[in-house]
């Protein structure tokens, strides 16, 4: 069995996806509302960003299947909590260069800005689609998914996952 470490915290998966989700869904709808606001006609801009949002969504959504696979082991004992204000703030360093990205692409083009707030909308599906999958498993296992922190706030995002109980009573057992 594979075992977290103890000095390494460990997230919900529900939590970290519905933050990444939202906060990815508001740089894309601030993207394309500049976007909109900049071309000659939003016809463009729209047909731009349902494109790549549907493609990238797709794909993201396809991507995010391995939260569907086999039962993950407890993390280990003494595995610290990461609390929720930690995992907004390591959302928002993640995220920062996504609103670097979407600024400069406006700044290049209107069709570019929809482009990559297209991207954006797309991943944050595939966002959405993980936390269902995540809730999913967890009604199926009777635990909150929980999955390693990576070593550096950009680590990927199929780090380790592990099921932790819900109840005082569960961990008992």
């Amino acid at each position: 069995m594979i075992e977290t470490s103890p000095a390494r915290p460990v997230s919900p998966v529900r939590r970290e996806t519905a933050l990444a989700a939202g906060a990815q869904g508001a740089i894309a709808a601030a993207g394309l509302a500049a976007a909109l606001a900049t071309v000659d006609g939003p016809a463009r801009a729209l047909i731009l960003w349902v494109v790549t949002g549907a493609v990238v969504g797709a794909a993201q959504a396809a991507r995010a299947g391995w939260l569907a696979g086999e039962p993950a082991p407890r993390p280990a004992p003494g595995a610290r909590s990461e609390r929720a204000g930690d995992t907004v703030r390591r959302t928002v360093v993640v995220l920062a260069p996504a609103v670097v990205l979407q600024a400069v692409a406006l700044l290049v083009g209107a069709g570019l800005g929809a482009i990559v707030a297209g991207v954006l909308t797309g991943t944050a599906l595939g966002e959405m689609r993980a936390r269902a999958l995540a809730g999913r498993r967890e009604t199926a296992d009777g635990g909150e998914l929980v999955r390693e922190l990576g070593p550096h706030p950009f680590a990927g995002p199929r780090r380790p996952l592990y099921t932790r109980p819900r109840s005082d009573s569960t961990l008992a057992t």
